[in-house]
């Protein structure tokens, strides 16, 4: 029984058993929650005492009396408000606030809807990115968002963002929303450093920059040198210091993997594990959307699906869809042959008329599962080359860099005819500049490059995009 006394001077709260005088506290049956059974003799010496109680907690017994489970913390609510009504005209002092339950509940947090995405659809000409879609992200999780490119992820990211507006629909963004948004192109200006951008970008003081900045290993040269001679991996470790500045309870990452070398990768991989609040990050890379995402949503033919699962068991889970819908229908194939064999035998018989009739009604019942069908793929084919043998390229003493500073020297490489290699390294030891150098896009600052004799060389260059004509359209460009 839960006994009140209320006085002038102090209030006591104990749990006691049922129908005792002793003052011996009453176990619970477990911690989490306590049994309510109305009473209307304690409620008679509640009203008598003064206090408003409409009940008493007992532990559970084997009374055939009636009990209810109820929560510590709707009970402790529910104490406070009522002592906190009645006490402090009787002068008893009670704090409300020293009323405390020990329950596992009060440490559950509700989950918040940041982004609640309704009935979207956005399109291009003919071109559909959204067709009716929905789809809702909480803050209890990292998603990771896939699809085809051209799809619309990086457009639906720009709605988000409120860089552009829906056809139809609406995006419901939670009071508290703090956006952060890694880009798939550059926002720097030109001759800018890495702390200019920072404290441009964040309007944060200089020291708290620097500070975020270390947590990216950007110090010396990196942080107070222009932007523009990093490397794509140390830009983007510059981008992401701008983000957490920014103090973002959702991070909208765009293709964060792009131009990686493996170590700021796993950087990445390492910082997203241990960051506290949500993420939305779209990309292809599969083996890092597994280790850094727990939920998946996918962005196909103008539908968004979420999956409360890893990329992996969404993948499956795809497969297993594709198989029931594909056995679902050729089941209703058959059984639509069964039946339009049956009315085609039996419909002119007066006999069986009236059967043929009935089956005619489950025929037009029938319907199949709609397939999703994949869009064509890209067909890349390689052109014929006739055999060689020996060096394709021979690189002898190499020296690779700029003019006063040479990164690299002693190069020593010959790759034949027929062999693919791979370059390796951290970003900015010279990966990309030796490849320049190799195809004679930046002159070797000491030593010797030699091709072997009629090889045509075919580039594809990091920052490609850059480079392509604005005015122009695909047909016209190639």
């Amino acid at each position: 029984m839960l006994d009140s006394e209320c006085s002038q001077s102090t209030l006591k709260t104990s749990l006691t058993e049922p129908n005792s005088t002793s003052k011996r506290p009453l176990r619970r049956p477990s911690k989490d929650r306590v049994y309510f059974r109305s009473d209307h003799a304690h409620q008679a010496e509640d009203r008598a005492s003064g206090c408003r109680f409409e009940g008493s907690v007992f532990r559970q017994s084997k009374s055939p009396k009636l009990f209810f489970k109820i929560d510590l913390r709707r009970v402790g609510e529910w104490l406070a408000a009522t002592l906190e009504m009645w006490c402090p005209v009787r002068g008893c002092g009670f704090e409300p606030r020293a009323l405390r339950f020990s329950s596992s509940q009060e440490n559950d947090s509700t989950m918040a809807v940041l982004l609640d995405i309704k009935n979207a659809s956005k399109r291009y000409g003919d071109q559909v990115l959204l067709d009716d879609a929905s789809a809702t992200i909480t803050d209890d999780g990292k998603v990771g968002f896939v699809g085809r490119n051209g799809a619309g992820k990086s457009t639906l990211l720009r709605v988000i963002l409120g860089e552009e507006e829906l056809d139809r629909g609406e995006v419901i963004r939670h009071p508290k929303l703090r956006l952060g948004y890694l880009r798939q192109h550059d926002p720097f200006l030109p001759g800018e450093t890495a702390l200019e951008f920072l404290m441009r970008d964040s309007g944060q003081p200089d020291w708290k920059c620097g500070e975020v900045a270390g947590q990216f290993e950007l110090k010396g040269s990196y942080f107070s040198g222009p932007v523009a001679k990093l490397s794509g991996g140390w830009q983007t470790r510059v981008k992401l210091a701008a983000l957490l500045l920014h103090e973002p309870n959702l991070l909208l990452l765009d293709e964060p993997t792009n131009f990686l070398d493996l170590r700021t990768q796993i950087l990445l991989e390492h910082f997203l594990r241990g960051y506290k609040e949500s993420c939305l990050i779209v990309s292809h890379d599969r083996a890092f959307l597994g280790s850094t995402c727990d939920q998946t949503l996918d962005l196909s033919n103008g539908v968004l699906t979420m999956y409360p699962g890893r990329i992996d068991a969404f993948l499956e889970y795809q497969k297993d869809q594709r198989l029931h819908v594909e056995r679902t229908n050729a089941a209703v194939l058959t059984k639509r042959r069964q039946l339009e064999d049956f009315i085609a035998r039996n419909k002119a018989r007066a006999s069986t008329a009236s059967r043929a009739k009935s089956k005619s009604k489950q025929l037009e019942k029938l319907e199949f599962e709609e397939v999703v069908v994949d869009a064509p793929l890209a067909a890349i084919r390689c052109p014929s080359v006739s055999p060689r043998r020996g060096a394709a390229v021979r690189c002898r003493d190499l020296v690779i860099g700029y003019e006063g500073h040479a990164i690299a020297s002693g190069i020593a490489v010959e790759i034949v005819h027929g062999t693919r290699a791979a370059i390796v390294g951290d970003n900015g030891q010279g990966k990309t500049t030796f490849l320049r150098t190799l195809v004679d896009s930046l002159k070797p600052v000491g030593g010797e490059v030699k091709w072997g004799y009629g090889c045509e060389i075919g580039i594809y260059a990091q920052h490609v995009y850059t480079s392509l004509p604005q005015d122009q359209t695909v047909l016209d460009y190639l």
